[in-house]
This record gives structure tokens, C-alpha cells and sequence, in this order.
């Protein structure tokens, strides 16, 4: 192979296709019977990775190590049936001791920068009385045998302690719900099996301590590794075909192949990437499949947990840059209905008439990308529909065709939640711009929530002063200074704030709001309705599903700071996706921790002993993507705020980003009402701080 100079390091791979699978069966008689689960398309999905890899070895270093298993021709003894066995040759199938192997390989030699791309085609599995999770693989005596997700978890654990950069795809699914049918879907097998505890025979969590992993106390030691500790990557990335409560599916195609829906449109996504000389990082390329999978199939949501910047198949590339991978809008054609759908709706203050400039999606680099407008005919909750309002310049026609993903950026809003604010007259001309602020509304009759004055004896230097002082907290009531070069970028800034921090759901559905409780713990609001705790102590949220029929939610968490900025908390927390499963568990319920401290100034700036927040938490019936940060702090002549971090985003049109609507149990995306938001004003102390309570 050769090897790109630019990429020194070696990309280690491990594709696993692991299509032989049976289950055991009681019959009537008390007996048992082997049902045969195979998956045809587990090793053409290995097949197709294969074909794309021999492709990237032009550029990149890679090693390549493939097991794979495709039922052969089933045989019985005396009538009686045996496990059906793979077709390949034994050195290449996927067992437990195959695949561990190929881990401890990658463990004993890879080196420090190194990518790691480990790819499972084929059954998830999950036990009945603690939700552990595995993989299943083939076993030549019991014909199923699982792969926990404790020494999965271990294996990457050790190969991200020695500087390893870890991508893992699983598809497959872990939600025994799945066998109630394929909701209908011709040629269409799910890919879930239920656990035996015949096959559960290796429970060596000890494997891959030998190697070097130094876990922390507590860390990964669970015999039983449930699957949202398997989807809270530490140092390491999963993609996964499906929420944690959805069907994975291997579908087949009308040329008679058989595929991993996720995996086909993976190799589909990563081959466009290729093609059009694209960076591919993980939150673009999950954006791409997403966008595919809602043109052609609805019913599932593929999820991105961990690391969205890191760049695949290019391991010396930047991979902490917290923030530099925006996220899109989503715009998509359903091949079905033909629509042409947005994926943002109401949850994200789009308004009926909004319009919005289209483009490819990821054009390739040097080009001029076709552009075209659309305006909403129609917002639903979590997606919107568009109408094309012009197709092209001069004899250029623009055709969006389904699994071809286009992204969308707000041109005009029309919404009625614009900010208001009134500009002395003497100061109409500054804001008599072409693109004004998308959420400023200057003409409107309502109270005003920002004053704009130019400063005595000057037409060029101006005052921004907020009127409403309870909203968020009286540290971001402070007047703010700003020149004629920085005024309308400050604008745009603060009315994007205050338009998230208004959002909200004013017609929640009453049954959907009925469905969970969200308390504080162990603390009692103040007189002006702010909640005190101490700097590094928790702020604890108390949440429990009451859903009737058992299905999760979806909860997703914002901080609102007095540097006017707005963080998403969750992908914070370096784990999981942005939005956290709460299960529906009776009155038990799930707590949901979070440090609350006072931010240092930076610069030389004045300390602080208070500051207030406001965590705004968002309730949903579907699984949520949002951007690591909705909005960076206010910046005005070089002055970045406080050392909590933080960076600029230009969109807060993409405001949650892409929140992954689907049709589902609970209904098609136009149904209203299957989200909610709840906002706590917090006031953090540190010591020798006095209580500041607004009366």
C-alpha cells in the first residue's frame, strides 16, 4: 500500500460481517428447537467496507483485518437440526476469539496518533434482567456467542489510553421490542436476537486488563454494562444504525442484494465524501447518512455519540476542536411523498413563510455550489415543509432529488417571537442595513427588551441596556458599549439570545407533558424564583418518565450564562450524544447532576463571587441531535468573557441543530405538541459571596 506523506500514521481496521446467527426455540412439546437467524446482508455489507478501503489505501496507511460468516447450506442429522456454519474458511469467521485477536493486535501494535475504524454488521443482543448489552457472534458449538459490551468497552479502552483515535459502528440493535414485526417492511429483517443464557459463555472481563489499561476506580469494572454506558464514549466515537429504542434493519435491495440499511448508506455517504474531496468528519458524515436514511427510510434514527470533529480516515488531523464543525439544517426529499422537508420545526422557532437559502451539501471544494430559495409551506414540531421559490440562475434548473442532501441557512424569519427593541431616532440609519439582524424586530408595539442610545456628544459609539432584568439574571442586565463597526454584529448576538432563551412550546400536548416530572432536588427556589447553591457544588435535577406505554424520552440541556452564551451541557460532559434517554422506570426516576461554579475573569479582570445561569431543559418524545454550542459568549473589541470556554457559532437558525424527527408509534412529525421546555434560574456562590435576590 502506499502512503500519503500527510498522513504518517496507519488507520487499523476491523470489519466484522457476522451473518451466521441461530436462536433456541421451545416448542410445544417443552422441547427445544434451533431457529436459523442469519443475516444475508451482514458479509455483503464486510464486502462493500472491503471495496472501500482497497479505494482509500491509495491515500491512506491502512490495515485491514475482515471476519466474516455467511450461512452456508443448512444440514440436519436424523432429522433433527444442527447450527448452520459460515461458508468461509475458519481462520476468518467471526467468533469471540477471532475478534478478540484483532483487538489485542491493534492494542500490541498501534502507536500514539494511530485511527482505529471498528465496524460490526449483524445481531445486538441485550439480557432481560439487567439490560446488559453484547454483539452476537458465531460459536461452532452453541452456534450463537455474544461479545459483552464490558470487554468491548474494555479492548477500546486500553487502545485509547495509548493515544489511539477510536471510530466504532455498530449495526445492530439492543431493543428487544423489535421482534413485534418490521412495521410492515417487504424483504425487511430486523437485527436483534433474544439473549440465551446458553450462548453467554464468555464472561472474562479480565481479557484486556493484561494490556495496560489502567482504568480508573469504578471505571468499566461492571460485569453487566447496560447500554448507556456503552454509548458514553470517553476518548472514542460510536456511530450506531438506530436509537437505543428503535429497529435496525437489513433490507433487500431491488438488484437482489442484501445490506445493513445504516452500513449501506455509510459506504453510500462515505463514497460521496470521497468523491466530491470533502473533509469527512463525524458530525458531517452523520448529517449525510441522516439525511439519506429520512429521503428513503423513516424508520430509523442513525446516532453520533462522542467526538463529532474528528476527521475519519485522516488521523493527524485536528480532533479537538470543541465547536469548529458547525451543524447544519438538514434539507431532504422524501422519495415517497416527494416533499421537501427541513429539519427544524417549531422547536426551533421556525414560522410558516420563513425563507431559507438551499445548497448542495459538502460541494466540492473550488466549485461554485448551485443555489436556490425556499420558503415553509408548513411547520410541524420537529421538521418543516419547504416550497422551492426559485430553481436556479440563468439556464441552470435546480433539482433536489431524494438521497441527495442539500442544507438550508435562514434568509427571513417571520416569527412573531422576534426581539423587540427601540433605537433612538438619531441611530435609524446604522440599522438601515440590506441583511439586518434575523430576529430583530425594531417596529414593534410590544415592551422593548434592549435599549439602543448613542453615547452623549458621538454618532459612533453606542449603548445597548436591557430592560428585562428577571429573565435571566441581573449580572447580564449590565449595559453594553459598542462601536458603529460592532453594533450590528452585537445585535445579531443578543437577539439570537434572547430568542432561545424564549423559545418554548406554547401548545404542548397535555398527555405528552403528563408523560414525566422534572423537579430540583433538595432545594427550595428563593422569593424571586432563583435557586442558590455554592461554587462546585451539584444543581440536581430530578426526572421521571411515567409513560404508559414505556416509551423513553429524550432530554437535552442548555446553559444560558451572563456572557450572553448558550452551551449545550450534555456534549459538555465529553460522552453520549447530546441528549440523554431517561427510561420510563415507575417512580424511580433519574437525577441528572451538574457543577455549578463561578467562571475566573480573564485578562486581569475584576473577580467575581456570584453569577447566574439559567439551565434550560428541553423534553422530547424522539431522539435529538444539538450542536456542541448553540452560542458562543458576546465578543466586543477582543474581550472574550470568562475562562469557561467557548466559541462562536454564526447560526443560531441552527439553533438544535438537527433535531431527528421520525414517524414513529407516536405519530407523524405534524402531530403538535411532543416536546416541552423547563427553565431553573440558578445563582452560583463562591466564598464569602452575598445572595443578590432580585424582590
Amino acid at each position: 500500500m502506499t502512503t500519503d506523506s500527510r498522513h504518517p500514521n496507519t488507520y487499523w481496521s476491523v470489519i466484522i460481517g457476522s451473518g451466521v446467527a441461530s436462536q433456541r426455540s421451545p416448542a410445544a412439546d417443552g422441547s427445544w428447537t434451533t431457529v436459523d437467524r442469519s443475516l444475508d446482508g451482514a458479509v455483503e455489507d464486510v464486502i462493500a467496507i472491503e471495496s472501500l478501503l482497497a479505494n482509500l489505501s491509495k491515500t491512506v496507511k491502512l490495515d485491514i483485518k475482515s471476519l466474516k460468516g455467511s450461512r452456508a447450506t443448512s444440514r440436519s442429522i436424523a432429522g433433527a437440526p444442527i447450527h448452520p456454519r459460515p461458508a468461509e474458511e475458519a481462520a476468518i469467521w467471526p467468533t469471540f476469539n477471532n475478534v478478540c485477536e484483532a483487538l489485542i493486535r491493534i492494542i500490541q501494535r498501534g502507536n500514539p496518533g494511530d485511527g482505529v475504524y471498528i465496524h460490526f454488521s449483524g445481531h445486538g443482543t441485550r439480557r432481560h434482567d439487567d439490560g446488559a448489552v453484547a454483539l452476537a457472534l458465531y460459536d461452532q458449538a452453541c452456534g450463537t456467542s455474544y461479545l459483552s459490551g464490558t470487554i468491548l468497552r474494555k479492548a477500546i479502552h486500553s487502545m485509547v489510553e495509548k493515544g489511539l483515535l477510536v471510530t466504532l459502528v455498530l449495526d445492530c440493535c439492543f431493543s428487544g421490542s423489535v421482534l413485534r414485526g418490521a412495521h410492515g417492511l417487504e424483504n425487511a429483517k430486523t437485527r436483534f436476537i433474544e439473549y440465551d443464557p446458553e450462548c453467554d459463555i464468555h464472561q472474562d472481563d479480565r481479557l484486556f486488563h493484561s494490556l495496560g489499561s489502567s482504568s480508573r476506580p469504578g471505571e468499566l469494572r461492571d460485569a453487566a454494562l447496560i447500554l448507556d454506558r456503552l454509548l458514553d464514549p470517553r476518548g472514542y466515537t460510536i456511530f450506531t444504525a438506530c436509537g437505543p429504542h428503535e429497529t435496525a434493519y437489513d433490507i433487500r435491495f431491488q438488484d437482489g442484494i442484501c445490506r445493513g440499511a445504516f452500513s449501506y448508506f455509510w459506504t453510500k455517504s462515505l463514497a460521496t465524501f470521497r468523491q466530491r474531496r470533502a473533509r469527512c468528519t463525524h458530525q458531517s458524515l452523520h448529517q449525510h447518512i441522516h439525511a439519506c436514511f429520512r429521503s428513503y427510510f423513516h424508520q430509523q434514527t442513525p446516532m453520533l455519540f462522542g467526538n463529532k470533529n474528528h476527521h475519519l480516515f485522516e488521523p493527524t488531523a485536528a480532533v479537538n476542536e470543541v465547536g469548529a464543525v458547525a451543524s447544519l439544517i438538514s434539507v431532504y426529499r422524501e422519495k415517497q411523498s416527494g416533499r421537501l422537508i427541513l429539519e427544524a420545526g417549531q422547536a426551533h422557532g421556525v414560522h410558516h413563510g420563513d425563507e431559507y437559502a438551499l445548497s448542495p451539501y459538502q460541494a466540492e471544494p473550488g466549485l461554485t455550489a448551485p443555489a436556490t430559495t425556499a420558503k415553509v409551506i408548513a411547520a410541524h414540531s420537529l421538521t418543516s415543509e419547504l416550497e422551492l421559490t426559485s430553481r436556479g440562475a440563468g439556464t441552470q434548473t435546480i433539482v433536489i432529488t431524494p438521497g441527495t442532501p442539500w442544507e438550508a441557512d435562514l434568509l427571513t424569519s417571520l416569527s412573531p417571537q422576534k426581539i423587540p427593541i427601540h433605537a433612538a431616532p438619531n441611530i435609524m440609519n446604522f440599522l438601515a442595513i440590506d441583511s439586518p439582524p434575523l430576529y430583530l424586530d425594531l417596529s414593534s408595539t410590544e415592551p422593548p427588551l434592549f435599549l439602543l442610545t448613542a453615547a452623549p456628544g458621538t454618532s459612533t459609539a453606542f449603548t445597548i441596556t436591557p430592560t428585562n432584568t428577571t429573565s435571566l439574571s441581573t449580572a447580564a442586565a449590565t449595559s453594553i458599549s459598542t462601536t458603529a463597526t460592532t453594533l450590528i454584529p452585537t445585535l445579531d448576538h443578543l437577539t439570537r439570545f434572547k430568542f432561545f432563551e424564549r423559545l418554548d412550546n406554547r401548545t404542548p400536548s397535555p398527555a405528552f407533558e403528563y408523560s414525566f416530572s422534572l423537579d430540583v432536588a433538595d432545594l427550595t427556589p428563593g422569593p424571586d424564583g432563583v435557586y442558590e447553591v455554592s461554587h462546585g457544588s451539584d444543581f440536581v435535577l430530578h426526572m421521571t418518565n411515567r409513560s404508559v406505554d414505556g416509551s423513553p424520552l429524550y432530554v437535552a440541556l442548555f446553559m444560558l450564562s451572563p456572557a450572553w452564551e448558550v452551551r449545550n451541557l450534555v456534549d459538555d460532559a465529553e460522552g453520549g450524544d447530546s441528549t440523554i434517554v431517561v427510561e420510563a422506570c415507575g417512580t424511580k426516576g433519574m437525577e441528572l447532576p451538574l457543577e455549578m461554579t463561578v467562571p475566573s475573569p480573564r485578562g486581569g479582570g475584576l473577580k467575581v463571587n456570584v453569577t447566574e445561569d439559567v439551565i434550560k431543559v428541553f423534553v422530547l418524545a424522539r431522539p435529538a441531535g444539538f450542536p456542541a454550542v448553540v452560542l458562543g459568549p458576546l465578543v466586543i473589541d477582543g474581550d472574550r468573557g470568562d475562562d469557561r470556554g467557548g466559541q462562536q457559532d454564526d447560526g443560531l437558525e441552527r439553533v438544535l441543530g438537527v433535531l431527528e424527527g421520525q414517524h414513529g408509534e407516536r405519530g407523524d412529525d405534524r402531530g403538535k405538541g411532543w416536546w416541552c421546555c423547563r427553565s431553573f434560574s440558578v445563582r452560583t456562590l463562591r466564598g464569602g459571596g452575598e445572595s443578590a435576590s432580585v424582590g
